[in-house]
């Protein structure tokens, strides 16, 4: 997965979604970054750790461990 991973540089849309992401559902920095680089770029969000992400709206999630594509 990494061999294919691309980097998403840190936006001003971004931020701006993640600081919305912070005062209206408490999420941690780290995690409302990577959830709004998700929205932001309509990409899906590869992670073992569905419970940080799936009450986020616009997030779509793939757990590579328990899903199948």
């Amino acid at each position: 997965i990494i061999k294919h991973a691309t980097i998403m540089h840190l936006t001003p849309e971004v931020i701006n979604d993640t600081i919305a992401l912070k005062q209206q559902m408490r999420v941690k920095t780290p995690d409302g970054i990577i959830a709004s680089t998700s929205r932001i770029h309509k990409m899906t969000l590869i992670t073992g750790n569905e419970k940080h992400f799936q009450k986020i709206p616009g997030v779509s999630i793939l757990n590579p461990w328990t899903n199948t594509p």
